[in-house]
């Protein structure tokens, strides 16, 4: 599959994601802008990306997060809170596709290895851990 030109050309990493309309999506960063894109079938059958957003960082984010040096970086997508996570020179920020409001919520960005954004998960009522130690003296 061929990404479209912004999203081929960041230099830190895309995100594949699920779009509201369930449409496959993506997002990627290129200077200050975050672009996000959507795959649009078409009634012959041809597919092809169509830009759909693209959000101005410098209007969101704190100027010390948007380094002339090194690009911001999409790191990861939580979907049911509609949240793109850049990595940035400044830390790792949210931003919130619905508002277009960006947060810090990590500091330090050399100490993670990968982000996996989760919203919940489930324990069944009757699942019992058993950790028996006896056998490793």
């Amino acid at each position: 599959m061929n990404l479209p030109g912004p999203l081929a050309s960041c230099e830190m990493g895309i995100v594949l994601m699920p779009m509201g309309d369930g449409r496959l999506g993506g997002a990627g960063v290129k200077e200050t802008r975050l672009y996000l894109w959507s795959r649009e079938a078409y009634h012959n059958g041809v597919a092809s990306w169509v830009q759909s957003r693209v959000i101005e960082l410098h209007n969101i984010m704190p100027v010390d997060a948007l380094s002339a040096s090194r690009t911001a970086g999409v790191t990861g997508f939580a979907e049911e809170a509609n949240v793109i996570f850049l990595n940035t020179v400044a830390g790792v920020f949210a931003i919130d596709l619905g508002t277009e409001q960006a947060r810090k919520v990590y500091e330090n960005l050399k100490t993670y290895e990968a982000l996996i954004p989760f919203s919940s998960f489930y324990i069944p009522e009757n699942f019992n851990i058993v950790l028996d130690c006896s056998r490793h003296t």
